[in-house]
Order: C-alpha cells, then sequence, then structure tokens
C-alpha cells in the first residue's frame, strides 16, 4: 500500500528546528495544509512549500486543529490567497474577528509576541468553514473527519484522513510537545 501523500514542513516556529509542522496533503485539484504555523514564520512555510515543490497559491485548504497562534496564525494570509479555513465551530468566530485572541496573546507573550508570533489577519466568511463533531469534509480529493477533542483548548480538533484503507490522525497538540534535540 502507498504511503498517503502527506509531507511535513518545518515552520521555523521559535527558531527551534522541529518544534512545529504544517502538514502538507498533496491533492488532485491544490493541496491541503493541517496547521500553517504563526503569521511571523510564513516565509519559512513558503520556503518549504517551494522545497516541496508547492506554490502557496496551490494551497486550496487548510485544517486547524486549533486557533492557538503557533498553529493557526498564518490563516488569515493564506486565505487572502483563496485558501479555504476549516475549524471547530468555537474557533471560527476568533478567526473571522481576531481582535480579542491577539490582545490575549500579545498581554500573555510579552515582547516574545512580535518575533514568534505575529499579527492573525481575519478570515473572509465565505473563507471560513466550522466542522461539526464527527464532520467529514472533502478536500483536494481527500476524505478528512473531524474529531473534536476538548482539552488543550476547547476548540480542538484531530483531523483523521482516510487515504487507501487506512486512517492517519493529525494530533495537533492533543498529546503535547515533542521538540527533537530538547528536554
Amino acid at each position: 500500500m502507498a504511503p498517503p501523500p502527506v509531507e511535513a514542513i518545518d515552520v521555523g516556529y521559535m527558531r527551534v528546528p522541529g518544534a512545529a509542522n504544517a502538514f502538507l496533503i498533496r491533492g488532485d485539484d491544490g493541496h491541503v495544509l493541517v496547521e500553517c504555523g504563526p503569521a511571523a514564520t510564513r516565509g519559512t512555510l513558503i520556503d518549504g512549500l517551494g522545497a516541496a515543490g508547492v506554490a502557496l497559491r496551490d494551497v486550496r485548504h487548510l485544517l486547524l486543529t486549533h486557533i492557538h497562534l503557533d498553529h493557526a496564525g498564518a490563516s488569515g494570509h493564506l486565505a487572502e490567497l483563496g485558501t479555504h479555513v476549516w475549524v471547530h465551530p468555537f474557533g471560527a468566530p476568533h478567526l473571522a474577528a481576531p481582535e480579542r485572541l491577539l490582545a490575549s496573546s500579545r498581554r500573555v507573550h510579552g515582547a516574545a509576541y512580535d518575533p514568534f508570533y505575529g499579527d492573525l489577519i481575519a478570515v473572509r466568511a465565505d473563507q471560513l468553514h466550522p466542522v461539526a463533531d464527527l464532520g467529514w469534509v472533502q478536500v483536494a480529493g481527500h476524505r478528512v473527519q473531524a474529531l473534536h477533542t476538548p482539552g488543550h483548548a476547547r476548540h480542538h480538533v484531530v483531523w483523521l484522513l482516510d487515504h487507501q484503507g487506512e486512517r492517519h490522525a493529525f494530533l495537533g497538540d492533543l498529546a503535547g510537545i515533542l521538540v527533537p534535540d530538547s528536554d
């Protein structure tokens, strides 16, 4: 059986290799990303996609596990290029009007905010798609299911990809984080 058409793209989060990835799912009619990283690392994401032979404009869909800026901060920037954003219903209003999320993030992260996160910009309503628990979406020729998994965040989703009879899970921060070569 062929492996799923998935590639990890290091987004350069906090300038630590391996600290955070976006996952490229190649498709028949464009491509899908699971996560996009912070707005401040858009350039690293674009470079990583380029190394994989994919232009940012060819990413048609973005699946977010949750709206924390290290996972979703560049989502509005992708949406400006036509990418559709799929997210938990509780997270969608924050992507449509991110002012409160940004103010809270600036308070929490202080001086680290600008270099590590950058500002999320709003996602237009016609590109923002809340997905119900156990809901299925068809993106770039793939069937993907949303499993609501509150805990790390009340708006956390695990995305399940069905590919050639196998199921693959994108966990976000459900099981914590492991940074290679760190404590």
